[in-house]
């Protein structure tokens, strides 16, 4: 239908449906004279306010039927602005009507006398908007009571986890003397079994008591000048015993454009690469692991690093790669072994974010996974290093 057509409609809509779409429509409406009395007022906003037409029409400014608070507000803020620019638009204001207060959003144009130019009066229009403010404040309240206590959780696993940790390392001191007691054949299983059970749960807690810390936002950065490449093959040098036990290949490649010296965390990149080669040699039994630090931009004051850590293992099902870095996240096999609490790649993505980048998986069912992410790392100037 063109304008033509809904000019025509308009022409020929019955006077009596235009006064019954002002009277009855979902909003307020009214016009005032330049002084701001009430000129015409529908029968919503006369019902809002709790008075009849005969009391308003002539006898009532329009800041009068607002709260004290809003009478300075238009008076200060919304009148001035009106008058230089001839309109607003969804202006946040109260009004005062029967038995509450409402919140409103004002909007108003100005109209002019053609002859004068002087603003001849201006017609306002205030939708009831304090249903919607309602529920935004519940939304903030419960917001604010979902942070608080996950806060309150947070903490109470931090020191649980904390008290579990003392005598867990005293287990494990007990289990380490009696393995080097060398014990007779048939406990020598039930001592490594101790051992390695406590081991894992030792890793277990720390899990928690790191997820604990990120969570709560406890867990700060400590940049400090760090000899990156040296520090990359200490970092795979630790992860050795791990994988020669398990027969797989390592291999290390640290880019030579990378300044020797920046400023990062070490103690938090490291914990990511340990994080995510462990997880590689879970799901590695036969192959290679690759651990790589290369230069993605080289700027005087800066250097960009992208990290990855790639295995030709067993992969990640489409279904779950999506959800690797979600709390508590196991796979199918991890699942069947009970290893791991599927905590390591959720920390790891969490510590990568502390630090400014971003944890990407890629995967392929059956023929290994990719880890990488890209930081951009501070370089130290030559005579700080």
């Amino acid at each position: 239908m063109g304008s033509d057509d809904t000019d025509l409609e308009l022409r020929t809509l019955p006077e009596e449906s235009l006064d019954e779409l002002y009277e009855l429509a979902p909003c307020g409406y009214l016009s005032i004279w330049p002084d701001g009395t009430v000129a015409r007022v529908n029968h919503t906003l006369a019902s809002w306010v709790g008075r009849s037409r005969h009391e308003l029409v002539g006898k009532v400014r329009f800041p009068d039927l607002l709260t004290v608070g809003g009478q300075v507000y238009y008076e200060t803020h919304v009148a001035p602005l009106l008058f230089m620019q001839g309109s607003v638009e969804q202006i946040a204001i109260d009004l005062r009507c029967v038995g509450r207060v409402a919140s409103v959003l004002m909007s108003a144009v100005q109209k002019y006398d053609p002859k004068s130019g002087r603003t001849a009066y201006t017609r306002i229009t205030l939708f009831d908007v304090s249903e919607r403010r309602r529920y935004e404040r519940e939304l903030l309240h419960e917001r604010r009571r979902a942070e608080q206590e996950a806060q309150a959780r947070a903490e109470f696993a931090a020191m649980v986890s904390h008290e579990i940790r003392t005598p867990l390392s005293a287990i494990i001191s007990v289990a380490e003397l009696l393995e080097q007691s060398h014990p007779p054949e048939a406990q020598q299983r039930l001592v490594t079994l101790l051992s390695s059970s406590t081991h894992n749960l030792l890793c277990l807690v720390n899990d928690v008591l790191d997820y604990s810390k990120l969570e709560s936002g406890k867990l700060t950065l400590h940049e400090q000048p760090v000899d990156l490449p040296s520090a990359m093959l200490e970092l795979a040098d630790l992860q050795r015993p791990r994988i020669d036990a398990q027969q797989v290949g390592l291999d290390v490649l640290v880019d030579e454009r990378i300044p020797r010296w920046v400023y990062c965390d070490r103690v938090k990149l490291g914990q990511i690469i340990t994080n995510l080669v462990g997880n590689a040699i879970k799901f590695t039994p036969q192959g290679f692991i690759n651990v790589s630090a290369m230069v993605t931009e080289l700027l005087p004051e800066l250097v960009s690093v992208r990290f990855e850590v790639a295995d030709t293992g067993v992969g990640i099902a489409p279904k779950l790669l999506s959800h690797v870095f979600e709390r508590f996240t196991q796979s199918e096999q991890e699942l069947q072994e009970r290893r791991g609490t599927g905590l390591g790649l959720a920390i790891s993505q969490k510590l990568v974010q502390l630090l400014g980048g971003q944890l990407v998986a890629s995967s392929t069912e059956g023929h290994g996974s990719r880890f990488s992410f890209v930081l951009r790392l501070r370089r130290v100037a030559p005579d700080c290093a």
